[in-house]
């Protein structure tokens, strides 16, 4: 395995890339017949900038085992399995006209699924919060606020 089998894809696309650029550059500047000119003198700098580009995606590799596995860059990202389901009840908010105030009252059970997040759009814009993804026992799938669940057995 040499050097180059370790780039992470993304690298080896950008210095093919920068090799091609450069090698087009190079026959640009040779065909030239006055390199006197200010046109040669810019391409002469251009020409060093894209030398110095591949040599930095060369070195990349090396720079990055300091610090991070290049193997970690190479391999697909790993997704984390889903957490258990737990059983939550939901809950709704009721009137109780005799304290005069809505209450938090269980209204359902249902499966916690997991964690994502929603938003609720009003006039001061989109707030955006965790939200917890409970399936009900008919299958529906809802975003709530954690507020409005209870995990039945404490973990």
């Amino acid at each position: 395995m040499n050097a180059a089998d370790l780039y992470p894809l993304w690298i080896k696309q950008d210095l093919t890339n920068a090799r091609m650029k450069l090698a087009s550059a190079e026959q640009s500047y040779r065909v030239l017949t006055d390199k006197s000119t200010t046109y040669a003198k810019s391409m002469s700098a251009m020409l060093d900038v894209r030398r110095q580009v591949v040599s930095l995606l060369e070195a990349v590799p090396q720079s990055l085992s300091c610090t991070l596995p290049i193997q970690m860059l190479c391999e697909e990202p790993v997704v984390p399995a889903m957490p258990a389901a737990r059983a939550v009840t939901i809950l709704r908010y009721v009137r109780n006209e005799t304290a005069g105030r809505n209450e938090l009252t269980p209204h359902s059970n249902g499966t916690f699924l997991g964690w994502g997040v929603d938003y609720n759009q009003d006039e001061t814009g989109a707030p955006i919060f965790t939200a917890a993804i409970v399936e009900h026992p008919d299958g529906k799938v809802e975003l709530l606020h954690p507020n409005f669940i209870q995990f039945v057995v404490r973990v």
